[in-house]
């Protein structure tokens, strides 16, 4: 038996298929904006859902701490639970430390992770304390597994422009860019341009 398909409806499924395919990979949307920077200047910024992003100076202007914590309390970091190492912090430091000088951290981009709510980052954190806690060899293997389920967002910052002191480990000024990638579902910022993009690998 012969199935005859006209081309204009070969052409209407093609193009709903690749709509499908589309909706499947795009789930996420990113926003980018900058911002220069004083070596002793704190930054925030308002990336939806009541969430801010911040920069901490670091003490004797060796750069910043990076951190999203709700508008409502400062204290939480949602960037904690899900960024390795759980004890140290060190890849929320945009900054002099752990082997490395500021001069070095400003010439490659740095991607952090952030949980997008409050039940969640309740779980994470708890189960990360926990994880620190334990005397069990095999505690941070399951709890790295349990984070890969986690829903997050990705904050990558590339530094532009930046001046250091003559040794390096004090920043005089940056210019930083920021990409902000978060799911579909995420109450984005309104006062933000955002665009359609397929969401990070460690989503």
């Amino acid at each position: 038996m012969k199935i005859a398909f006209s081309v204009p409806r070969l052409i209407a499924c093609w193009i709903a298929l690749s709509a499908t395919a589309y909706t499947q990979v795009a789930t996420c949307r990113t926003t980018e904006f900058t911002a220069g920077l004083n070596g002793e200047e704190a930054f925030s910024k308002t990336i939806g859902a009541s969430l801010r992003l911040q920069l901490i100076p670091l003490k004797q202007s060796w750069g910043w701490v990076v951190r999203v914590s709700p508008a409502s309390d400062d204290s939480q970091d949602w960037t904690y639970p899900v960024n390795m190492p759980l004890r140290t912090g060190e890849r929320q430091v945009l900054g002099t430390g752990y082997g490395e000088t500021v001069r070095e951290k400003l010439q490659y981009e740095h991607s952090i992770r952030f949980l997008l709510d409050q039940k969640e980052f309740a779980k994470y954190s708890q189960m990360a304390n926990e994880t620190l806690k334990s005397r069990d060899p095999d505690a941070a293997g399951r709890y790295i597994s349990a984070m890969e389920n986690a829903t997050t967002g990705l904050v990558a910052i590339k530094p532009l422009e930046f001046t250091t002191s003559d040794n390096g480990e004090a920043v005089k000024w940056a210019r930083l860019r920021f990409r902000v990638t978060v799911p579909m579902p995420f109450a984005i910022g309104p006062d933000l341009e955002w665009n359609s993009a397929s969401c990070p690998d460690s989503r």
